[in-house]
């Protein structure tokens, strides 16, 4: 089964990952700094439960950006080998 790519379908997927990486990891931010803010008013155990759950979520966000940035490499790289065989081709 033959799949039809072009390089640059290729870098816009990998532009579009990157942008969700960055807007998740933005988002995580902010959560994180409302939760603080939220803080200095309710100092229960819910809040910390709450607080632990985000941070936790926000490191296993920013664990798996490398791994993001390599795939997105990958695709790039992809991209530039179609290139060359189209170039090859003509």
């Amino acid at each position: 089964m033959a799949v039809a790519a072009s390089p640059s379908e290729m870098r816009r997927l990998a532009q579009g990952i990157s942008q969700t990486m960055a807007g998740v990891c933005a988002s995580n931010a902010s959560i994180e700094s409302a939760l603080n803010a939220l803080g200095g008013s309710w100092g229960d155990e819910g809040y910390q439960t709450i607080k632990d759950f985000v941070m936790r979520s926000h490191k296993n966000v920013e664990a798996v950006v490398p791994d993001i940035q390599l795939v997105c490499s990958k695709l790039i790289q992809v991209a530039e080998l179609l290139e060359q065989a189209q170039r090859a081709t003509q």
